[in-house]
């Protein structure tokens, strides 16, 4: 496996130059092809994995999940948007609702 090799090549140098083009595309499609197989085995890869490489079995995953979500498109701007845009639309009606209510709920000084 590429991975391998590009590990023992690697020895000593920093996480930057490990997770070369060629390493981030193997490790993409092993994301891939481990997220058809279940939980589980996705799991026991990644742990098998972090005892090959100078990296733990979390760095592994949150790159491999990085890479994912950049092939992807990112998936979560455009819904985050459309939230925010939805939030901005209903605040100012909001804020007023809420100095109406203050306003007519306040106790009479006497």
């Amino acid at each position: 496996m590429f991975i391998f090799q590009a590990a023992k090549v690697s020895e000593g140098s920093s996480k930057l130059k490990f997770f070369t083009q060629d390493v981030n595309k193997e490790l993409l499609m092993l994301e891939i092809q481990c997220r058809e197989l279940g939980v589980a085995v996705r799991s026991r890869v990644y742990s098998y994995l972090s005892t090959q490489l100078p990296f733990s079995k979390d760095t592994l995953l949150k790159r491999a999940r990085k890479l994912r979500l950049v092939r992807q498109g990112g998936g979560v701007d455009e819904p985050l948007q459309q939230l925010r845009d939805a939030v901005a639309r209903t605040m100012p009606e909001q804020i007023t609702h809420f100095h109406h209510s203050c306003n007519t709920s306040a106790p009479v000084a006497k």
